[in-house]
């Protein structure tokens, strides 16, 4: 997906839906079984625990089957923790890289746009590769989470993180110089329809 991001997303995107899209049938045929399999699709999370009350999964009993089918859980950090703490990563690593520029005279503009790439091209990638699986463990949060959960705070606050730096990168796109996105903005021609391209993905 590397050398060419922009279609293998595209690629990504049509198996994440096509998962995603199994949340709403209320019975599963055998043709479409296989698309249970695709969960990987979404990247890698970490299976942080289940809290039981009364003898019963906080998790999986105010979610609907057709959810709980697709192995999602109630919180948005039991469905997105490492694929979202990659995401901190990058804006952290980005945002050193920056600090360093002021420390490092010699090196800055080196620097600066390492920091740059990882803060434009890097993080744009992440945000839409994990859009659809964040959407989706966004809703059933605000729409099934318990507040009896350990996690519910956490998770709402990651929830409405996952929401607002979209947005934040969607003003980035419209905002800022396009030095540092790549083939984000490199591979498109230059019209105004071809450039909000990913601002209409994102939204």
């Amino acid at each position: 997906m590397l050398p060419c991001k922009i279609v293998g997303l595209e690629l990504f995107g049509v198996l994440q839906l096509a998962f995603i899209s199994l949340g709403s049938l209320d019975n599963i045929n055998l043709m479409q079984s296989p698309l249970k399999k695709l969960k990987s699709t979404n990247g890698l999370n970490l299976d942080i625990g289940q809290d039981e009350k009364s003898k019963r999964l906080l998790q999986t009993f105010y979610t609907t089957e057709r959810i709980n089918a697709i192995d999602y859980r109630a919180n948005f950090l039991r469905n997105c923790n490492l694929m979202f703490a990659v995401l901190v990563v990058v804006i952290l690593v980005g945002f050193i890289f920056y600090l360093l520029t002021f420390c490092c005279q010699r090196w800055g503009p080196c620097i600066y746009q390492i920091g740059q790439r990882m803060v434009k091209e890097v993080l744009l990638t992440l945000i839409l590769f994990n859009m659809f699986n964040f959407a989706y463990a966004a809703g059933i949060h605000f729409r099934y989470a318990p507040s009896e959960d350990s996690l519910y705070p956490l998770g709402t606050l990651v929830a409405v993180l996952t929401l607002v730096i979209p947005v934040a990168m969607v003003l980035s796109l419209m905002c800022t110089e396009e030095q540092g996105f790549g083939e984000f903005k490199d591979k498109l021609k230059k019209g105004a329809l071809e450039r909000g391209y990913f601002v209409v993905t994102i939204l």
